[in-house]
């Protein structure tokens, strides 16, 4: 099970019927998926007449090019001439919305309209590429709500909508500590904790007893599909071993790797864990030593298609060693 590195720059494990990629992509090149078929499915609407409705989670892309200028917000000034779409969604109950643009290839603006066509929420600049978001918008039961996105003075192009409700993400419980990994998005590049996977490498050294991680998939613009892998490097305890209990709400490897270092690197144990299913580790070592830990999902595409996913999932430091089913409890209720 040595770690070899492909033409392709991809990491594969060989040598063993077992053996477990540590890689961001399939080793067999994928296909690019057609972007023109997605976009249809998942184009805004011109108008709020033909808005195109949705339910949450929801992650799609599409462009605002050829649409017509229907709609403009001082947040926080004007800035007419851009053209944009539309989505709506009804809600069963009340909902606390959020919405974000991360990841579009133009200067953003985005709008949240209720079902009297006034506005309810608006946002310009959020994030560093001039993107926008929408946090904790509450959105009342039975009632139509409409999302806008625009552009900014005649800005328009491929945008990427990423909406869920609050609640969706699992909460971080007290204690607990989040990777804070940027969110995933089209042309993302691992430079967070992508391990051997980077170049160079990037780990992200973790002393907590409880980490709130996220994992997922992104693509790009060439169609591309890779997951986000997270390497860690724990500190082994004075007792000589680590023992740790992982769950995801989604299908997950979690894996001690060994030796540190990247050439040579192996698999020495691994959890395979469906989604919400609960599993612990234990790892030994001489006390004071790095231990490297693995996290991803076992798909190195969206299950669900999209441009770019996101998926909680927690790792728990359990020394000393605690009853099972109290741990699985409150991991559990972490999740949706």
């Amino acid at each position: 099970m040595k770690l070899v590195l492909s033409i392709a720059g991809i990491l594969v494990l060989s040598g063993s019927l077992f053996a477990m990629d540590l890689g961001n992509r399939s080793p067999a090149d994928a296909m690019p998926v057609a972007a023109a078929d997605q976009a249809v499915i998942r184009q805004g609407g011109d108008t709020f007449a033909d808005a195109v409705p949705i339910s949450f989670p929801y992650q799609g892309y599409g462009h605002t090019d050829g649409y017509t200028d229907d709609y403009d917000e001082t947040c926080p000034s004007p800035s007419p001439s851009s053209p944009d779409v539309v989505y709506t969604f009804t809600g069963d109950t009340d909902l606390i919305l959020n919405v974000d643009l991360q990841g579009s290839s133009f200067d953003t603006k985005l709008y949240i309209y209720n079902a009297n066509l006034n506005l309810v929420a608006c946002n310009d600049d959020y994030h560093h590429d001039w993107t926008s978001r929408l946090e904790t918008v509450f959105c009342s039961a039975g009632s139509p709500y409409y999302i806008v996105i625009d552009g900014h003075a005649g800005a328009s192009g491929d945008y990427i909508i990423d909406a869920y409700l609050d609640g969706e993400h699992f909460e971080c419980p007290d204690g607990g500590v989040r990777e804070d990994e940027p969110p995933l998005s089209i042309n993302y590049v691992d430079n967070h904790n992508g391990g051997c996977n980077t170049n160079p490498p990037v780990f992200q050294t973790w002393d907590h007893s409880i980490l709130c991680g996220v994992a997922g998939h992104y693509r790009t613009s060439d169609g591309s599909e890779y997951r986000d892998t997270d390497w860690f490097i724990y500190t082994m305890p004075e007792v000589g071993f680590l023992q740790l209990g992982c769950m995801g709400d989604e299908d997950m490897y979690f894996s001690e790797l060994g030796p540190p270092d990247c050439e040579n690197v192996d698999v020495i144990q691994y959890l395979r864990l469906s989604g919400d299913e609960y599993g612990e580790m234990t790892i030994l070592g001489e006390p004071g030593s790095d231990v490297w830990v693995w996290a991803g999902s076992q798909h190195y595409s969206s299950p669900g298609g999209y441009d770019a996913d996101e998926f909680g999932y927690v790792i728990e430091v359990l020394n000393p060693v605690v009853v099972k089913q109290h741990s699985l409890s409150s991991i559990k209720s972490l999740f949706r």
